[in-house]
């Protein structure tokens, strides 16, 4: 899309005349469907963002790379459905079947096919829609961020409500690497944590 029209975009289905802002929120949930974090969106009027407040616990110390994926989250508990799953495939233990829900998750969201993985401050030619980069875990296993984002909507055409949320195990080297995963996801290695985006108003 050429740049001249994004505001158009922004203008029109982010912030209409009198709209109220959009709120909506994921909770994420490990492979033994233990809730291990929040992410809080809220739309700011009249400026183009989406502020984004990201908490997590129970975690491994160091970076983690968390995105917004394409595909719509389930119930990560049922050993009978999974997106991807054979109807006649045996049950399988909780780490697998997450591992398959993950999976059936999709890419990054990315609207724009050209865009290439990257970080939540680079040019949006230069990063996927869903790049939130990495969140910092300290060594009592938490970790806070809070991000205030162009590309991020919760209405029209980059809308994220009812896609996901991946929380990975590994650090996003935001496309800086040089290898073909860095330019795709930023080598950031196994989920560990997922959930779908849900309005709240």
């Amino acid at each position: 899309m050429p740049c001249r029209n994004r505001t158009e975009e922004f203008n029109r289905f982010l912030n209409p005349p009198e709209a109220q802002p959009i709120q909506a929120y994921c909770l994420l949930s490990n492979a033994e469907n233990q809730v291990v974090g929040r992410v809080d969106f809220i739309e700011i009027p009249n400026e183009w963002l989406t502020k984004i407040d990201i908490t997590v616990w129970n975690q491994c110390p160091g970076l983690h790379g968390i995105h917004v994926h394409e595909g719509h989250a389930i119930d990560n508990t049922s050993n009978n459905f999974c997106p991807g799953r054979k109807a006649d495939q045996p049950k399988i233990t909780k780490q697998d079947l997450f591992n398959q829900c993950c999976k059936a998750l999709g890419g990054h969201f990315n609207d724009d096919s050209q865009s290439v993985h990257g970080s939540p401050e680079d040019d949006y030619t230069r990063r996927h829609i869903g790049d939130l980069g990495n969140i910092s875990v300290s060594r009592d296993g938490q970790g806070f961020k809070t991000l205030y984002d162009r590309l991020i909507m919760l209405r029209g055409r980059w809308n994220v409500i009812n896609r996901s949320i991946v929380l990975h195990q590994n650090s996003d080297d935001l496309g800086r690497g040089q290898n073909s995963e860095s330019i795709k996801n930023g080598g950031s290695g196994d989920p560990v944590a997922f959930g779908l985006i849900q309005r709240i108003n």
